[in-house]
């Protein structure tokens, strides 16, 4: 039997739209559970299940970003109502890949909202290798945020997460550039004032991918900006969604 790739946190009401997110490398469904605090009224909420983690430990990883969405899409498309991707990082493009995917099968997504991540055809123009060995993937990590770096300094939970997280960056190592694709779906970037990898400058690149309009919010913080600013992040998410009666 084929794995359920995603894990519903809240069901929508009739109307309401359904927010699918997408982790970043290393993470899980679990990141977004948060987010049902805080979700706007009668809004759903899932989130994919990433292989190599939490409940799929032993479902190895697809070999390339491009296939992890081809795995995801067909569940997605069979979703009731309105959808709005998010992804975040990593997420970003693998939510790029799902929408491109998704009109394709006329289910095209009313917001894409890419996070924390440039598009995939500008990926290799800021000259930063992407690690490799286990020493490079430690630096790495710690460099986007302070909490992963006690996280990394537990052996126990460090022995559980690197093996995801290898495996995710072979599909990040290997994804991009690629010719502009562009997406009819509105898109909303949204990035940290403090990330140097990803912010407003370099989101702003989205642009060029979005047929159904652009803009771009930018947030205080660093790379995991949306970690305790889930409800300022919903809500920025829920201003450029139309209501079920001007839909």
């Amino acid at each position: 039997m084929t794995p359920r790739m995603l894990r519903e946190y809240a069901s929508s009401h009739p109307g309401q739209p359904t927010v699918v997110c997408c982790p970043h490398a290393g993470g899980a469904a679990s990141f977004f559970a948060s987010w049902r605090a805080v979700l706007p009224a009668g809004w759903g909420l899932s989130a994919l299940r990433y292989p190599g983690r939490e409940d799929r430990l032993a479902h190895p990883m697809p070999s390339t970003l491009e296939a992890l969405a081809e795995s995801a899409v067909e569940e997605i498309a069979a979703l009731d109502g309105r959808l709005v991707l998010f992804g975040h990082s990593m997420g970003a493009s693998v939510a790029y890949e799902l929408a491109l995917r998704l009109e394709q099968r006329g289910r095209m997504p009313e917001l894409l909202v890419v996070s924390a991540r440039r598009p995939s055809h500008r990926l290799h123009d800021n000259g930063r290798e992407h690690p490799r060995t286990d020493a490079e993937l430690d630096a790495r990590l710690r460099s986007l945020s302070a909490s992963m770096s006690a996280f990394l300094d537990e052996p126990e939970l460090r022995d559980l997460v690197m093996p995801a997280v290898r495996a995710d960056y072979e599909l990040v190592r290997g994804y991009g550039p690629t010719p502009v694709r562009r997406v009819g779906a509105r898109l909303l970037a949204l990035s940290g004032a403090d990330d140097d990898g990803a912010g407003s400058v370099r989101m702003a690149e989205w642009a060029q991918l979005a047929e159904g309009g652009f803009e771009t919010v930018e947030f205080a913080g660093g790379h995991f900006y949306p970690v305790g600013q889930e409800a300022a992040v919903l809500d920025a998410i829920a201003t450029r969604v139309p209501t079920p009666q001007s839909a």
